[in-house]
């Protein structure tokens, strides 16, 4: 990445990209960098974006110390961590909805084919029923129906 405006006097600030990362919750394309870096490169311009690496448990405590200290300023603080869990709950959340929506179709489709079987069953009736008449059995029917499909 180059860039050359807004740099103090002609330098210019080459930097390699290390990795791209998901920001959960935001939109917006950014690049990190240390803030002794941006001071030492950049003239007369205040960040207006921060993000603080915060332990597990400790980010009530960190906002509400960083809410006194700059109580003029309209800060906001948005706890990362929560909006990742959201997000994981509404990707789960889809999945469930997937998976009942697969069994419902399972269990369309076993109706459709069940009601097809009935139906056909009822038609099989109607074609038997002479052969009946004639006396041949059930049993009998059976047994030529097997035969003819083994051969």
């Amino acid at each position: 990445i180059e860039t050359t405006n807004i740099l103090k006097s002609n330098n210019t600030l080459k930097s390699t990209v290390v990795g791209i990362y998901p920001d959960y919750g935001n939109s917006f394309p950014q690049i990190m960098i240390n803030l002794d870096r941006f001071e030492q490169y950049y003239l007369n311009i205040y960040p207006s974006n921060f993000a603080i690496d915060i332990k597990k448990g400790k980010f009530n405590e960190v906002s509400e110390l960083i809410q006194k200290k700059y109580a003029n300023l309209d800060i906001d603080i948005i706890n990362q961590a929560t909006i990742k869990e959201f997000s994981k709950d509404v990707f789960d959340k889809t999945f469930a909805v997937t998976r009942s929506l697969s069994e419902a179709m399972i269990i369309i489709a076993t109706l459709t084919l069940l009601t097809s079987l009935f139906s056909l069953s009822e038609i099989r009736v109607i074609n038997l029923s002479p052969l009946w008449a004639l006396g041949i059995t059930r049993t009998t029917l059976l047994k030529i129906e097997f035969e003819y499909y083994k051969n």
